[in-house]
């Protein structure tokens, strides 16, 4: 099982996204992580357009992270770039019918989690979905520290019945975290602030490329 790893976009320079997105590519990253924020569920909005100008800047794939309250009102939008994998929060309002939504127009169904939120409370919602997006740290800022009891919920939904989704974690993410839940059976990381990469000058593609070998542990 490889290790995927998708810089998150919300931690670049939109002033100088294509640099940033070029020279992440050449680096090697599997695919890009597109926070989508509408300054009510989360207090941050997103540029316009953020997400067809990502993909104007590359195609690899794209996992779209609705941090939205009414992810049916970005769902159009969200399809015109054609993304790998569509994350709703299971918080936002609606929710079953937009994870059908996406089913239906062909997308992978992801299925996001804030750190508060139990297991027990979502799990009628896993058999819609290919993806669980489990965040360690608060949705809508970077660079947070990584909240403690988010682990063992990781642990949980590895552990869960009859599992039919993959999981991918998002916040706080370091090399030994990679290395820890790696080998527990995670296979989809987030690169945020935590990762190392983005304290790397001048877009270097060599020390980015140095860097994404260390969070694979190679």
């Amino acid at each position: 099982m490889d290790i995927k790893l998708y810089p998150s976009v919300m931690c670049m320079d939109y002033s100088r996204l294509r640099e940033e997105i070029c020279a992440f590519e050449a680096a090697g990253v599997d695919g890009f992580h597109v926070d989508v924020m509408d300054g009510d569920f989360v207090a941050a909005r997103s540029p316009e357009n953020l997400i067809a100008g990502v993909r104007a800047c590359t195609s690899l794939p794209l996992g779209v992270h609705l941090m939205v309250r009414r992810p049916a009102d970005y769902l159009e939008e969200v399809y015109a770039s054609q993304p790998e994998t569509i994350y709703v929060h299971a918080e936002a309002e609606d929710v079953p019918a937009c994870l059908e939504d996406v089913r239906r127009h062909g997308y992978r169904v992801g299925l996001a989690v804030c750190p508060e939120t139990q297991s027990d409370g979502i799990a009628s919602l896993f058999p819609a979905v290919d993806q669980l997006l489990i965040l360690r740290v608060t949705p809508g800022c970077c660079g947070q520290p990584a909240i403690p009891h988010v682990e063992p919920k990781i642990a949980q939904l590895l552990r869960f019945l009859q599992r039919s989704y993959g999981i991918t974690c998002d916040g706080a993410v370091t090399a030994d975290f990679v290395a820890k839940w790696h080998a527990r059976g995670v296979e989809h990381f987030v690169c945020g602030m935590a990762s190392g990469l983005y304290t790397i000058r001048d877009n270097s593609v060599d020390e980015r490329r140095k860097q994404l070998r260390a969070l694979r542990g190679i």
